[in-house]
């Protein structure tokens, strides 16, 4: 699964500290929450930095993972199918992402409150 929420909304440069897409669904999410991953961890120690500013920009997953909800080509939904397993798309509508564009390559499953679940195609 990927998601375009993989920071806390509550500090304004993005807070790691969230889980709530895995938590909920119980898959595997390819980029929330990493703050408290040992990687994370390690790197944190390492650069003296503070766990709630660890920012998802630094990490190789990132554009991948943000990609189809903001700029959905065919082309980058399917590297991102095919280099990392992702089939499914959670959307969270208070977040950047495009609809229209993502309608083109992943089929709504379900919309409820907050929440928009596509399948790729």
């Amino acid at each position: 699964m990927a998601s375009n929420n993989h920071c806390r909304f509550s500090v304004g440069q993005g807070d790691p500290r969230q889980f709530w897409v895995a938590g909920f669904t119980q898959r595997r999410v390819l980029l929330e929450g990493w703050s408290y991953t040992p990687l994370a961890n390690r790197y944190e120690m390492a650069n003296s930095s503070v766990p709630t500013r660890c920012r998802a920009r630094t990490h190789r997953c990132c554009r991948p993972n943000d990609a189809p909800f903001t700029a959905p080509p065919v082309a980058t939904v399917g590297r991102l199918r095919a280099r990392y397993g992702v089939r499914w798309l959670v959307v969270d509508i208070r977040r950047p992402h495009d609809p229209t564009g993502i309608a083109r390559v992943a089929e709504l499953r379900l919309a409820t409150g907050q929440v928009s679940i596509y399948r790729l195609r």
